[in-house]
């Protein structure tokens, strides 16, 4: 089933590429607000013995100026821990991301950016309490514009735990939407 989104998602980017490489979009603008969502997947450090997974997010921004925003991610997922613990239990996590994002000035349809900043990961394991694990976090992305408000983004992210010195990797994809509010 992941192929086929991952085929869907090179068919669309192929034909926006095609049917408007000519056209002239806004991009990031100073004063606009995003909405994202989608999936990605999310690699935990071996040292946490918890199997790799699949989390939903969504993602609020609002853009300073043409090239300086910010951004918050949510994310809340479900997994295992891995069989090397012996004992199988479900992980119930949630991920909090607040970043400073810097777009890169638009190449055609597509606009790289980078962000970077702090965040919890909060790990649950079977009704345990929580345990919340400050983290920081840097990455790259890009997205590409289908129209004026509507971009398709995918990007890598580093997270690395401050607590114990483990670093997780996020790589997510999904779809973006601005609105002109300032």
């Amino acid at each position: 089933m992941k192929k086929w989104y991952a085929l869907v998602a090179l068919a669309s980017f192929s034909f926006f590429s095609l049917t408007f490489s000519s056209t002239s979009y806004a991009f990031h603008r100073a004063g606009a607000a995003s909405f994202s969502f989608g999936e990605g997947h999310y690699s935990f450090d071996p040292k946490r013995h918890i199997d790799n997974t699949s989390i939903p997010f969504v993602a609020l921004g609002y853009d300073l100026t043409e090239h300086w925003g910010a951004e918050a991610l949510v994310s809340i997922f479900t997994t295992d821990q891995d069989n090397s613990t012996g004992n199988n239990q479900q992980v119930d996590g949630a991920l909090f991301l607040l970043d400073a994002v810097y777009h890169f000035s638009p190449f055609k349809l597509l606009q790289p950016y980078v962000l970077a900043g702090v965040g919890i990961l909060g790990l649950n394991p079977n009704g345990n309490e929580a345990h919340n694990q400050g983290n920081l976090n840097a990455g790259i992305g890009t997205e590409l514009f289908a129209s004026k408000s509507i971009a398709f983004r995918v990007e890598a992210r580093d997270i690395h735990t401050t607590a114990g010195g483990k670093n997780d990797v996020l790589v997510d994809g999904g779809v973006a939407i601005l609105f002109d509010i300032g």
